[in-house]
């Protein structure tokens, strides 16, 4: 289990244009988010672990949210396999232009080498 504090940097840049190419617009953005965050993990067994990890941020009207569920295999001491479900989401409000972002991953599956 662990919880922790931070700042989150999100970089926003954006170019939208007609087909045609006659109208053209770009936006670039950046904003600086405190976040709060934790993690919970379970061992079921040596070799299986299950994890739950959010992040979430909010300043003024600019908010985003980072939320992951996963389970893990320990192949070896060196080699490991996850997959999972992630779900990210932001809502960026800037003088420039109104920016809502929503990702589902589902699921996702990584393979890991640790040294």
């Amino acid at each position: 289990m662990g919880a922790g504090l931070g700042l989150a940097y999100q970089n926003l840049r954006i170019k939208l244009e007609t087909q045609d190419v006659s109208v053209s617009s770009k936006v670039h953005d950046d904003v600086i988010l405190p976040t709060v965050n934790g993690t919970v993990g379970y061992e079921i067994t040596p070799e299986w672990q299950v994890g739950l990890f959010g992040e979430f941020g909010y300043l003024s009207s600019d908010w985003m949210a980072d939320l992951s569920l996963s389970l893990k295999y320990q192949i070896s001491d060196h080699w490991d396999a996850s997959m999972g479900y992630q779900y990210y989401a932001r809502d960026i409000d800037t003088d420039k232009i109104y920016n809502e972002v929503e990702f589902d991953v589902v699921p996702y599956f990584t393979v890991g080498y640790s040294f």
